[in-house]
């Protein structure tokens, strides 16, 4: 797994790291999904209880649509979905 790799570079004295978004929304999604492909990295995605949760947040989302919704625009721009953490 990615962030296993990270670690054993970190303890190997290699400064590594990896993108972290906490965000549902469509705009900062895309723009890491492209920062991800330009990087041709992986990036960590999450939302927080408010945007996304059980009751559909104030998102109207629950965490399986946050998934598909993340999915789906991975795979619009071509982005392979193991490169993303969720």
């Amino acid at each position: 797994m990615y962030l296993d790799e990270i670690i054993t570079a970190q303890k190997k004295g290699i400064s590594q790291g990896i993108t972290s978004v906490c965000s549902a929304h469509p705009t900062v999604l895309k723009a890491t999904l492209l920062y991800s492909i330009q990087h041709e990295t992986h990036v960590l995605i999450e939302s927080t209880c408010n945007q996304v949760n059980q009751f559909g947040g104030y998102t109207g989302m629950k965490p399986a649509d946050f998934v598909a919704s993340v999915y789906q625009l991975a795979d619009r721009l071509g982005l392979s979905r193991d490169r993303l953490i969720l």
